[in-house]
């Protein structure tokens, strides 16, 4: 039986996920503080509250077998009542929220109490929603009570609207380990010290440890270390490999190499992350709905798209990603993200893995242990950590805000 392993997040936002990109909900300082709403709320709980459960279960649907986890912000025990909290912060106004208001957030609540259900063997079980405003510091507390009928009814309806899906990530998944197990060195012959190169990137990679190289021009490194990383998907489940580099040639050298592979016959998935200024399609990139039409509904256009490119495409460049996201009327940054997700191969600059500023953020598909990273160039990589890691004050910047306050308080100007 084939098995597919998903998130509860990821069943949810593939059923109801729609509306607007909100790059601030989306920002690295937005998610530090939803962590600190989330402690908070969390702290505040006496003793029959255990936080940050872990739920995994296994269901058997239309010949396939499901393997879905996730993790409840909390569950609560007591007055022999079960209770599934999951807790939401935000910044909209608490009045504007009812149970309506994110089909996704009350969905994904359902699905941690029927899986803890069916681990207790419960009857009836609670859910609550809890919205924590972080302007205000106020909380919204949506509850419901549901019987493990009602639950699995609603569970399974989301497994019948992502079924058909699965069978296509099944079917990719198999297209890609025939044609990872077919393929050949897309070479007549290897360069000297081409072959022993590879060989130990492959064992590098089989064995989870490190490797690191050096090679003078003309040995063919881009090759000697893709060849290799991609035959070794077939040994490392659920792995993505990562080509990540400071350069903008070499991005376009390592998908050229990809796509001459892609030319004798291999299926794998590649997208290239350009960056978000460089490919915006507007004249100022400003990520807000109000002012941007592909930012404005993203998540109502997107599913075609994405479906059709996973389907019946798997080279995605710079190019492909601006055409087909100006057809779509789409944000082209996230469309890249967003194929990023569903992708075998993963051609960014250093900072989408390792910036915590603009990493990509979605830790149930991405940083997953079983990555290949790839690392081009990796002597550039300390420098680089330096400026990620290491904080920067501008003196114009807050002789601007001097100027601005001196008006406002004399005492500043004295």
């Amino acid at each position: 039986m084939d098995t597919v392993k998903l998130s509860v997040r990821e069943l949810v936002e593939f059923v109801y996920k729609s509306g607007d990109i909100n790059v601030k909900a989306m920002s690295a300082e937005r998610a530090l503080e939803g962590v600190k709403a989330h402690k908070l709320l969390q702290s505040n709980m006496g003793e029959g509250y255990h936080k940050e459960f872990y739920l995994k279960r296994e269901f058997e649907f239309n010949s396939i077998l499901f393997v879905i986890e996730g993790r409840a912000d909390g569950i609560i025990e007591e007055n022999d009542q079960t209770t599934v909290d999951e807790i939401k912060s935000t910044y909209t106004n608490l009045d504007l929220i009812d149970e309506d208001y994110n089909m996704a957030h009350l969905a994904q609540v359902k699905c941690y109490a029927y899986i803890y259900g069916l681990d207790k063997s419960l009857n009836e079980l609670n859910v609550q929603l809890r919205y924590f405003n972080l302007d205000t510091g106020k909380i919204k507390t949506i509850s419901h009570r549901y019987t493990m009928s009602e639950l699995e009814g609603f569970f399974y309806s989301l497994l019948n609207m992502y079924v058909d899906w699965a069978q296509t990530i099944i079917n990719l998944r198999k297209e890609r380990e025939k044609t990872v197990d077919e393929l050949k060195f897309p070479f007549t012959e290897y360069r000297q010290g081409q072959r022993n190169f590879s060989v130990a990137v492959f064992r590098a990679i089989k064995e989870g440890k490190k490797l690191y190289a050096q090679a003078p021009t003309g040995v063919g490194k881009t090759i000697s270390v893709l060849f290799p990383a991609i035959k070794s998907l077939n040994y490392k489940s659920n792995s993505k490999i990562y080509y990540l580099t400071a350069k903008s040639s070499t991005k376009s050298i390592a998908f050229n190499t990809i796509k001459l592979m892609t030319e004798k016959g291999l299926r794998l998935r590649t997208t290239v992350i350009t960056a978000k200024d460089k490919i915006c399609l507007m004249e100022e990139t400003k990520c807000e709905p109000e002012y941007c039409p592909y930012a404005r509904g993203y998540y109502d256009r997107l599913n075609a798209p994405l479906k059709n490119s996973v389907k019946n495409h798997c080279l995605y460049d710079r190019e492909y990603i601006e055409r087909t996201a100006a057809e779509h009327d789409i944000c082209p940054f996230e469309f890249s993200l967003d194929l990023a997700y569903m992708s075998d191969v993963v051609v960014c600059d250093y900072n989408y893995y390792f910036d915590p500023r603009v990493a990509l953020q979605r830790d149930d598909v991405f940083k997953n242990s079983n990555d290949i990273l790839l690392v081009d160039e990796a002597h550039n990589l300390e420098d680089r950590a330096r400026s990620m890691y290491s904080p920067e004050l501008i003196k114009e910047e807050f002789y601007d805000t001097y100027k601005l306050m001196k008006s406002i308080n004399k005492k500043i100007g004295s």
